[in-house]
Formats: C-alpha cells, structure tokens, sequence
C-alpha cells in the first residue's frame, strides 16, 4: 500500500516534539505509534499493538539489533562511571596542557576522533563527553563541537580497515554478490573498493 506524504509525517513529529519537548525518546516512541496507527487504518489501538509487537519487540529481537542495544548500554555504562571517576576530566586536563588555542582545541578533537574508529557510536560518546570541558574552557561552541565528532565518527569507522561498520558493509556486499552470483572474497572487495576511493 502507497502511503505517499503520509510516510514522512511520523519523522517530521518526532523531529518537531524533540525540539518542543528537548525529550528525544519520548519523541521517537510518539512518532513510531503514529506510523503505526497510519500503517493500522488510523486505528490507534490496533496501532500501539503493532508498534509494541511488530516495530519494537520486533526489532530488539533481532541479534544485530540487540548487539548494538546491548553495546550502547555497556558503552554508556562505562563512559558514566568514567565521567563520575574524573577519568574524562583527567585526559581534558591532560590535552588542556597540549591545546592552549581554539584552533589546537579542534585539532585535538579531530585527532581523537580518528583515533576511536571501531565504533562510531563509541566515537561519538567517548570524543563527545571527554572533549566538552575542554572546547567550552577554549571558547569552541557546542556546535563546532558537534560537527567535528559528527565528522570523525561514521566516515572514520565505514573506512576503517576493522569495525562494526565493516561487518554491516560486508553483509551488503555479500547480498549483492550472491545476488549477480559473483564468487570473490567480500573483504578483499572492500579493500579494493576503499583504495581505489583514496588513491583518486
């Protein structure tokens, strides 16, 4: 079935409650009950059943998902007790000594962020949470900040010779092999793939 514009209502109302409401997942759960309740023929009850049943048990039960769930969790964990510890003020108090300038503050930054590529939420939490007290003291926006662990994340760890992200690729690389029956090492592809992208 055509849902048309409908489709992109549900992220847009999560979009507009998670700036109205500065509450992220209660914004995701509305916004998933909406396109359930679309998907459902605007009956919210059938809806709700669907988005519990189908959209989230559903997701979680898948092992991949659970994985980076379980991942995030022990993740999260870990850079909490290292906040409450003073291990994060102790390395921005340590790079604090290397960066005196604005400019070295997002050199530092941008250098830590290529250093965690096996992950790019692990990135994004490690190099978010330790490189804040720092950039704020260097007068660097939150913003900038933002945008330089944004930019060091994802496109660090989809290149990285090992990562989460290589598993997800080569699992894409082996549907599209078995699918134009192409027998070749999806490794070896990727590797061919990322020099050939580096070398021009």
């Amino acid at each position: 079935m055509e849902y048309g514009f409908l489709s992109v209502l549900p992220p847009v109302i999560a979009i507009l409650l998670a700036f109205v409401t500065k509450q992220v997942l209660p914004s995701i759960f509305v916004s998933i009950w909406l396109g359930a309740t679309i998907c459902s023929g605007w009956n919210p009850i059938h809806g709700f059943d669907r988005m519990l049943n189908k959209y989230i048990a559903g997701s979680i039960a898948d092992p991949w998902n659970a994985a980076i769930i379980a991942f995030d969790i022990a993740l999260g964990g870990m850079i909490g007790i290292m906040a409450k510890s003073g291990g994060a003020k102790a390395i921005a108090d340590w790079l604090a000594t290397k960066a005196k300038t604005a400019r070295s503050g997002q050199m530092m930054t941008w250098a830590m962020g290529l250093v965690i590529f096996f992950d790019d939420y692990s990135n994004t939490l490690l190099v978010g949470n330790t490189m804040r007290p720092l950039t704020d003291k260097l007068k660097i926006s939150r913003e900038k900040l933002s945008y330089i662990c944004d930019s060091t994340a994802a496109p660090v760890a989809s290149m990285a010779f090992i990562s989460t992200w290589i598993a997800y690729e080569m699992g894409l690389l082996k549907e599209a092999f078995s699918s134009i029956n192409l027998d070749m090492n999806i490794f070896v592809a990727f590797l061919y793939w990322l020099f050939s992208k580096v070398s021009g």
